[in-house]
Formats: structure tokens, sequence, C-alpha cells
């Protein structure tokens, strides 16, 4: 065995390695966007992206989407005429 050493990487693969689907192998702890920026779904669940006010981005999470407005800042304010 002239010339190999002990521990050296084996022959390199004749296919390409399998690359990671992300369809087939999707993570369902994943952030997947929505319509209304810094507010993304994980799961059944929505969660709203923010600054705490040490300005640190911090997550919240709540059951709906309206649940999130007040979370992340964006209230739907409606004006009732008097």
């Amino acid at each position: 065995m002239a010339g190999q050493r002990a521990n050296a990487p084996g022959p390199a693969q004749e296919v390409p390695a399998p690359m990671r689907d992300p369809v087939s192998q999707s993570n369902p702890r994943r952030l997947v966007k929505t319509a209304t920026p810094g507010i993304y779904r994980r799961g059944k669940r929505y969660v709203a992206v923010v600054r705490d006010a040490d300005g640190r981005q911090v997550k919240r999470a709540a059951k709906t989407l309206a649940a999130t407005f007040p979370i992340s800042g964006r209230t739907c304010v409606t004006i009732i005429p008097r």
C-alpha cells in the first residue's frame, strides 16, 4: 500500500450527492411568508417577528392571523362616525 494514507477519504461517488428536497423534507418549524410583512406561518400557527424594547428581534406566536396584528403593532382601526 505504498502512497496511500490510512485515514484518507474514500473514493468520490459516481452519482451526484442527494440534495435536500425542500418539499419532501420540509422542516415543520420553518417560517412561511404571508401577505402581511413581518407575519409568518409556522405549522398551524402564525408568528409575528418584532423588536423588543432593547431592539432585539423576537418571535411571538398566535393562533390566528388577526391575533398577530396587536403583537406586531399592525392594528386594524375601525373609525365609527359620530
